[in-house]
């Protein structure tokens, strides 16, 4: 049973709201990304966003583990 079924709408019309609703998603992320600091909006309101959770590897990399991924013998 589709969600039109249950709600007794069009489909067409749930199928629209749905990719509303997703694109809202979008939107809301680049705008906690973007503009969130730009607003020193608080910790708890950006962490909402799931780019916030990615980490910064400015760092330089270790190639130690490359090197012993590289040298195991393949199954």
């Amino acid at each position: 049973m589709s969600s039109a079924a249950v709600v007794g709408g069009d489909r067409d019309v749930v199928i629209e709201v749905e990719g509303l609703v997703k694109w809202l998603g979008v939107v809301a992320a680049f705008a906690l990304t973007i503009l969130g600091p730009l607003f020193r909006l608080w910790d708890w309101a950006l962490g909402i966003s799931p780019l916030r959770h990615v980490p910064n590897l400015t760092t330089t990399p270790g190639w130690s583990g490359l090197a012993l991924v590289a040298s195991s013998p393949s199954p």
